[in-house]
């Protein structure tokens, strides 16, 4: 009898993010997404390994698709692109059903952690924003300012926000301090 062909990572993935988005994270484990899958748990733990690994993809893999999906102005940045870029990030993350359930209801399960990674994932971050500032800042199309350190606050603002979500439509959020700050 042939087997079927082991699930693929990005399927173990999508079962974690069904189970942990039904169920929570804390209640979650390995052989929770295993009968998701319809797998033994041995198969998931080959294909990916255990909930700490699990849980640190699909995350990555969920705030990857979150900014894969901010609007990046085809010409690059300025102050209105910037302020719809940094509200399209707040808006996805909350939208994400993964993201918003871990980091509305799982940090009690994810504090620490979340915490420890902190640092690294601000510094990812910031690097990936930096570039494009700085073109931006070059081209004349934002007011020159230092591109690492408006890069990481922004990275930190939407941390913040992620986290404590603002009353404020997330563009008019962003709109009050970043349009007379970078406006050329």
């Amino acid at each position: 009898m042939l087997q079927p062909p082991p699930p693929s990572v990005g399927a173990c993935l999508d079962a974690a993010a069904r189970c942990i988005v039904r169920d929570g994270l804390a209640a979650t484990s390995v052989p929770d997404v295993a009968r998701e899958l319809g797998v033994s748990r041995g198969t998931v733990y080959r294909q990916i390994g255990p909930m700490p690994v699990i849980v640190r993809q699909l995350l990555r893999r969920e705030v990857g698709r979150v900014i894969t999906k901010a609007p990046v102005p085809p010409g690059g940045l300025d102050p209105d692109g910037l302020v719809r870029l940094m509200a399209g990030i707040v808006t996805g993350i909350a939208a994400n059903p993964v993201l918003h359930r871990v980091l509305t209801c799982e940090l009690p399960t994810m504090g620490v952690g979340f915490l420890q990674s902190m640092p690294a994932n601000v510094r990812l971050l910031t690097d990936h924003l930096t570039p494009p500032l700085d073109a931006a800042m070059a081209a004349g199309r934002l007011v020159r300012r230092d591109p690492a350190v408006l890069a990481e606050w922004l990275v930190r603002q939407c941390y913040s926000l992620a986290v404590a979500p603002t009353s404020h439509d997330p563009e008019a959020y962003f709109g009050e301090v970043l349009l007379p700050l970078l406006r050329p």
